[in-house]
């Protein structure tokens, strides 16, 4: 493990060796940082009987918003096809890393705002907009935790700005026991079309459902959020 890394931010050196007779391509897949849900980039591609150097990237930015300042624990899982037609051939189990980080220093989850649903294990927090230096047009910040028992996909559904209907980005995947950070993107052309220079009223529903069978567990009835 680097912590300095490189300019996009700490690195997990890694080495992969292919003693298979296929050419594979090896990613990751839902990881997390002391329990937080974060972006881990790595697609590796090795042929048979060949050894590969590389690294798993973490941006900064993505830990600075978690409010990460010392990595304690990485977890993983590795994600093995067949470079050439993609098919599946393994999917590892998690795979935790502890760094050498003191123990004793505790990860705190910045879980303040507004409360929009808190119920049978979930919780998701309405953080932030951004509406003024967004790339896209606005950018809602969430946070969401997940203590249901089941790994799960939260997506916006029926989502409404100052009474107009809009078709946000928004699809947030959190482990059993896990938190994220993420944000829930409106996009310019919507805003443009609508004529919504500030926004003031948002009205939500979130679509909760199983990682794994994708069998809806919970949709939300309408929230309502106001903002100043």
């Amino acid at each position: 493990f680097d912590e300095d890394g490189s300019f996009m931010g700490p690195e997990l050196k890694i080495l992969v060796e292919n003693n298979g007779e296929k050419n594979i391509t090896v990613q990751v897949r839902d990881v997390s940082i002391n329990d937080i849900m974060i972006d881990g980039s790595l697609s590796t591609d090795v042929a048979p009987g060949k050894k590969a150097n590389d690294e798993i990237s973490f941006m900064s930015s993505d830990l600075e918003i978690a409010n990460i300042k010392t990595i304690k624990k990485i977890e993983l899982y590795f994600h093995i096809f067949d470079s050439d037609s993609w098919d599946t051939i393994s999917d590892s189990g998690m795979v935790t890393i502890e760094t050498s980080a003191d123990k004793s220093i505790m990860q705190e989850y910045d879980d303040s705002g507004f409360v929009a649903y808190d119920q049978k294990g979930y919780k998701i927090v309405i953080k932030k907009l951004n509406d003024e230096d967004s790339f896209w047009g606005a950018e809602l910040a969430v946070y969401v935790e997940n203590n249901s028992g089941k790994d799960v996909t939260v997506q916006a559904r029926d989502v409404s700005i100052n009474g107009f209907m809009v078709d946000p980005s928004f699809s947030c995947d959190v482990l059993n026991g896990k938190k994220a950070f993420d944000t829930i993107t409106f996009f310019e052309s919507d805003l443009e079309s609508n004529n919504i220079t500030d926004i003031t009223d948002l009205e939500i529903s979130f679509h909760i459902f199983d990682a794994h069978s994708w069998d809806t567990i919970i949709d939300t009835d309408a929230i309502t959020v106001k903002f100043e």
